[in-house]
């Protein structure tokens, strides 16, 4: 890694969220427990070149740094709500994409306090993941309870959906870590 001070740059830091895309690993947000402060920023780190770059923050991101759930699909990162940590107020359901290319964000969905069953309801701890030109959200911990709920969010048209799940629900206890391989 080439940072000016490599020891301290994710030192001490919990509640994050991290992916891959081709050859950057991307570190965002979390909670310096020691400072008891929020690191709202995005960090990509070249796994080739080994070259860390931090972004400050994103577009609204004050609220989606902690707890957030994050995916990436080619140069484009999601961020996906957050918040539930004891210094902040809520949580959020609002939706936002960076692109790693050239270091832009977008706020694709704001936070919306009046949501419907179409709309996921605002909630930390989730789990996203991409497949065919969608967003899936599956709940986790919304501001009173666990949610079982699974929502998506249509890249193309910008749209949420709520989805209906087959079966059985599975029962959320914590946070929900997974990928999508084969379509499946």
């Amino acid at each position: 890694m080439k940072l000016d001070n490599e020891i301290i740059a994710f030192e001490n830091r919990i509640f994050h969220c991290v992916t891959s895309a081709g050859k950057f690993l991307i570190i965002f947000g979390g909670y310096n427990h020691c400072t008891e402060t929020v690191c709202n920023e995005l960090w990509t780190y070249d796994t080739i070149n080994g070259v860390c770059t931090k972004y400050a923050a994103l577009v609204k991101t004050a609220e989606t740094c902690v707890n957030s759930t994050i995916c990436a699909v080619g140069n484009q990162v999601y961020i996906f709500g957050g918040t539930g940590l004891r210094l902040r107020d809520g949580s959020t359901n609002s939706l936002i994409s960076f692109d790693i290319s050239n270091g832009t964000s977008h706020d694709l969905s704001p936070r919306i306090d009046d949501y419907s069953q179409y709309t996921p309801p605002p909630m930390y701890r989730s789990f996203v993941f991409y497949h065919n030109e969608s967003l899936y959200i599956i709940g986790s911990i919304g501001e009173q309870d666990r949610m079982d709920t699974m929502n998506k969010y249509s890249i193309k048209t910008s749209t949420w959906f709520s989805v209906r799940q087959n079966g059985l629900k599975p029962v959320f206890r914590n946070r929900i870590f997974g990928t999508v391989f084969k379509n499946k």
